[in-house]
């Protein structure tokens, strides 16, 4: 069985005869199959929810080992079908979504299909690690001054899909952009607590809150936008990068139709790794 390969890996497996749902023309593949069931766009794992992104970054040693790797969303359920192959790397993640992205904008993704393609082409300054701690992501440090004063260290070895350099100038525009009346999002509320943001230098962003903050750090995973294409749109809400975005995630976005089609291809000048799949389609 495949859990054997993976003793390590706490996941749910189901004989796919138990799920009459699961679409009949899998049933060509001969190779044993991995189901995991999902809560809406996120399951449990180490205990911990995660969300697919995370888990397609995080589960390298799984994805490798994988020639195919399936999810599906039927009805309120979703669930994972990967096939195991022992000849190839895998090359393509097959995505099934029961709705259509209304804004891949990490701004005003709202509903879970936006958020988790957001989450493949965006990156925040930080990040959960496995441990479910919270890490540098497009920060590579970050520190306290004192109770309302937070450094940010930037990356200096990021760039946007579309070869533009990442500087602080994007984190601050973000910050800005999310606080202004052109924009209407849930996620303003929690920044509430923030009296300033500013560019210290090209690589150093300084936060002072109005109060100490529980969510002070936990904020910043909310993903950056490149200010060089966004200072250009003078309506966010329906400007034509919420459906072409640019970011400087793991993942390009290549094309989207309205019929649901979505094909994400690897950013090989990803900063962190290359991603493990090739493409999500």
């Amino acid at each position: 069985m495949l859990i054997d390969k993976f003793p390590k890996i706490e996941f749910l497996y189901i004989d796919s005869e138990e799920i009459p749902e699961i679409p009949a023309q899998l049933s060509i593949f001969a190779a044993p199959t991995l189901i995991i069931f999902l809560d809406g766009k996120e399951f449990a794992r180490y205990g911990r929810n995660i969300s697919i992104a995370q888990f397609i970054h995080a589960s390298s040693i799984i994805i490798s080992t994988l020639e195919n790797l399936f999810i599906f969303d039927i009805g309120n359920k979703s669930f994972f079908i990967a096939f195991a192959s022992t000849i190839a790397l895998s090359s393509t993640l097959h995505l099934s979504i029961g709705a259509n992205p209304s804004r891949i904008n990490p701004l005003l993704a709202l509903d879970s299909v936006s958020g988790e393609i957001t989450n493949w082409i965006f990156n925040g300054l930080v990040k959960f690690d496995k441990s479910a701690k919270i890490v540098g992501d497009l920060a590579e440090s970050y520190h306290f001054k004192d109770d309302t004063h937070l450094i940010f260290k930037l990356r200096r070895d990021v760039v946007w899909h579309d070869g533009y350099p990442f500087s602080a100038d994007d984190v601050l525009f973000t910050y800005n952009l999310l606080r202004s009346p052109k924009i209407f999002t849930p996620y303003s509320s929690d920044f509430r607590y923030v009296k300033s943001v500013r560019a210290v230098d090209k690589y150093t962003i300084e936060v002072t809150y109005k109060t100490p903050y529980y969510k002070a750090l936990s904020i910043w995973m909310i993903g950056i936008l490149p200010k060089h294409l966004w200072e250009k749109v003078e309506d966010p809400m329906t400007s034509k990068l919420n459906r072409n975005p640019i970011g400087t995630g793991p993942y390009i976005l290549k094309s989207v139709t309205n019929s649901g089609d979505i094909i994400l291809v690897a950013n090989r000048d990803y900063f962190d790794h290359t991603p493990n799949i090739e493409k999500i389609h």
